[in-house]
């Protein structure tokens, strides 16, 4: 089995790696400066944020296929439990402010669903954004029936 990672250097386009568990940070370190021109020694490997010895190895440091995308799920589908708190706790007469409310809502479920657009997925984890984006779609539609 082979990890996929993405090696993104400055302004370079991002560079797709499929590289063995096993692997090193140190071998993707050296494969990452061959591909951007840059001295190995000018390189330092970041995961979660944090710089990475050469000699530790992908998998042990927890390096895995999907790790982005399930956190940008993840954060995502926070942020819509918190507006979908918002949406049960509206009045449910339509007075003009309730009106703006339910619009505000409306447009912030709204960009959670294009952010889920933009989140690239695996076949892994397509069910996880499917229903995230399906919960969205629900509360829009509750908010819409609140509509005179």
């Amino acid at each position: 089995m082979q990890l996929k990672v993405k090696l993104i250097y400055k302004l370079a386009p991002p560079l797709d790696v499929e590289a063995p568990p096993a692997c090193t940070f140190g071998q993707l370190k050296d494969f990452a400066a061959k591909n951007f021109k840059v001295p190995a020694s000018n390189l330092t490997l970041l995961f979660r944020g944090r710089p990475k010895p050469d000699k530790a190895v992908l998998f042990a440091e927890g390096v895995k296929n999907g790790a982005r995308i399930k956190r940008a799920i993840a954060s995502v589908s926070s942020a819509v439990d918190a507006l979908e708190a918002e949406v049960k706790r509206l009045p449910p007469d339509p007075g003009q402010e309730a009106a703006r409310a339910a619009a505000r809502l409306n447009e912030a479920l709204t960009q959670k669903l294009l952010a889920l657009d933009a989140v690239q997925v695996d076949p892994m984890h397509r069910a996880a954004r499917r229903a995230e984006i399906n919960r969205i779609n629900r509360l829009c539609e509750q908010l819409e029936a609140r509509k005179p």
